[in-house]
């Protein structure tokens, strides 16, 4: 049994079939190259981003304008991703009452390890502003203190 070939308004024009598959998946509303749904008339945006910036390699470009690509993908990554629930991986070792009590203790609350410059100043509930201030106020004093004042390293 062989199959039917499709009849539609891509059927008789002189084009590859790749490019009629092309047609007809950008007629669905889909993304011409993995058939998920579009967002533009003809990329999902995974294949939107990756287009880009296969074009700013290629061209050399170096500026990042504000285009409908960039406003896309900062919108995807600011939405949250689905947390798939886990189970707890079980105990190891012998089992008692004591390492199963020890294992499902509460989470400690230190807050999370911050990624960059971390100092005596990464903590403090300021402003990145008066931080950096500090910051460069301390290096002051420490390029006076070992170099004085007449180094060429001392702005």
């Amino acid at each position: 049994m062989s199959r039917l070939p499709i009849q539609d308004e891509f059927s008789k024009l002189p084009i590859s079939r790749q490019r009629k598959y092309q047609l007809r998946k950008q007629k669905a509303g889909r993304c011409v190259q993995c058939g998920k749904p579009a967002v533009t008339s003809y990329r999902c945006a995974f294949h939107l981003v990756a287009a880009r910036e296969y074009l700013r390699k290629f061209t050399g470009a170096r500026k990042r304008y504000k285009t409908f690509s960039y406003v896309l993908e900062a919108a995807i990554k600011a939405t949250p991703a689905k947390a798939v629930p886990t189970r707890p991986a079980p105990p190891r070792g012998p089992s008692t009452i004591s390492n199963q009590l020890s294992t499902t203790s509460q989470p400690s609350t230190a807050p999370k390890p911050k990624r960059g410059i971390q100092d005596e100043f990464t903590y403090l509930p300021i402003s990145n502003a008066e931080k950096s201030r500090l910051r460069k106020q301390r290096d002051a004093e420490w390029r006076a203190k070992y170099f004085g004042k007449t180094s060429r390293i001392n702005p």
